[in-house]
């Protein structure tokens, strides 16, 4: 393997199933409307396994026409040059819903079927279940992706993220994450020109003027001590805030995002 694939995998699949037409579309179709937090979604999941009617269907039209039943696949093969067994490798990362986790597990037999090494898929607890459980996803991405980054580099791989399924804020984040640690580039279909589009991910890493008093505050520590220590180093205790990197609790406690924390300890801000 030369190049590893990052893939954030969302519903496409479904919803271009029930496009088609046919025996199972509208079932398909109205999962592929499903709410994260709906109970439904524990029945779809249940249906992510071989022998199922509906993974078997699944699996049949990602056969026939790849690009054209799934989004992430669309992306993939779009590439030039093309993704070849033997050298290019995918990790597939789902969202934490049935219907992801479903879609995943298709995926992830088609790629085998056609000869890829697949890793997963892994799922992101908290990933695109909404406002209430966004830092848990946020956490889930830099405790997953960072580490897989870093050895794959450190294996002197390529290492791409496919953007283009799941949900856009959460994918957002994780091609950030994925740059921190070191990824070569991020891809994804464009709307509007449907076809490929290739960004270069710039080296960049935390700012050192955040980075130490970020690392020295360590977790919680009292306002005031806070805004002391930030101000050795030259930075605003607001500055931070407005920044989404640390927050102040009804306690009077100035306190470090627990994302911030795990991406300080795998990530390249560790100084």
């Amino acid at each position: 393997m030369q190049v590893l694939h990052l893939f954030t995998v969302g519903t496409s699949l479904l919803r271009n199933f029930a496009a088609r037409g046919g025996a199972l579309a509208g079932v398909v179709g109205r999962w592929a409307g499903l709410a994260p937090d709906a109970e439904e979604q524990l029945v779809v999941e249940r249906r992510a396994r071989r022998g199922c009617r509906v993974f078997e269907a699944l699996l049949g039209f990602l056969g026939s026409n790849p690009r054209g039943a799934s989004a992430e696949l669309n992306a993939f093969f779009g590439l030039t040059p093309k993704p070849r067994p033997g050298v290019d490798g995918v990790v597939l990362y789902s969202t934490d819903t049935g219907t992801g986790w479903l879609c995943a597990r298709a995926l992830e037999a088609y790629l085998e079927g056609a000869g890829f090494e697949v890793e997963g898929p892994r799922r992101l607890r908290g990933f695109g279940l909404g406002a209430d459980r966004f830092e848990e996803g946020l956490m889930s991405v830099v405790e997953a992706v960072v580490p897989r980054v870093r050895r794959a580099k450190a294996r002197g791989l390529k290492v791409y993220v496919n953007a283009t399924g799941g949900f856009k804020p959460e994918s957002a984040f994780l091609v950030l994450a994925s740059a921190l640690a070191g990824a070569d580039k991020a891809y994804y279909v464009h709307e509007a020109f449907r076809d490929v589009v290739e960004l270069p991910l710039l080296p960049i890493g935390l700012v050192e003027e955040f980075v130490k008093p970020l690392v020295k505050l360590g977790g919680e520590v009292p306002l005031h001590e806070a805004e002391r220590l930030l101000q050795l180093y030259g930075a605003s205790l607001h500055e931070l805030r407005d920044k989404g990197l640390a927050e102040v609790t009804g306690e009077g406690m100035f306190k470090l995002k627990s994302w911030v924390r795990a991406l300080l300890k795998a990530g390249r801000g560790r100084p």
